[in-house]
């Protein structure tokens, strides 16, 4: 039996003050993120997290970022975690990957990073 890390049911919204952690690894991430900079990092990192895939093409335009995100040298478990526990919970996924965009957005200054 799999047990998920985080309990999220059908009718929950996401909310970044119940997930402290995952603010803490943004942080890191788009820290490390920022030295190897690229186009559509943030949802290469999304697609990653959750789904455990990368379109060949950003992996083709951009190797080293995409080595990054898959070798697992970032802090993304917690990521990772709340992606799979919320699969029932379309409408949690969705604002969870608005915050994620937004975070880099809010850091980088730049719309599709």
């Amino acid at each position: 039996m799999i047990y998920s890390k985080y309990l999220v049911k059908e009718a929950d919204h996401f909310d970044p003050f119940y997930f402290p952690a995952l603010m803490d690894d943004l942080d890191v991430i788009i820290t490390s993120m920022a030295k190897s900079p690229g186009t559509r990092s943030s949802v290469m990192l999304v697609s990653f997290v959750k789904d455990n895939s990368l379109e060949a093409e950003w992996v083709q335009a951009n190797p080293v970022l995409a080595e990054l995100i898959t070798s697992r040298s970032m802090p993304v478990s917690n990521l990772e975690a709340l992606f799979a526990s919320s699969q029932n919970n379309p409408v949690f996924r969705r604002q969870l990957e608005d915050y994620i965009l937004d975070r880099f957005r809010s850091a980088t200054g730049v719309t599709v990073y």
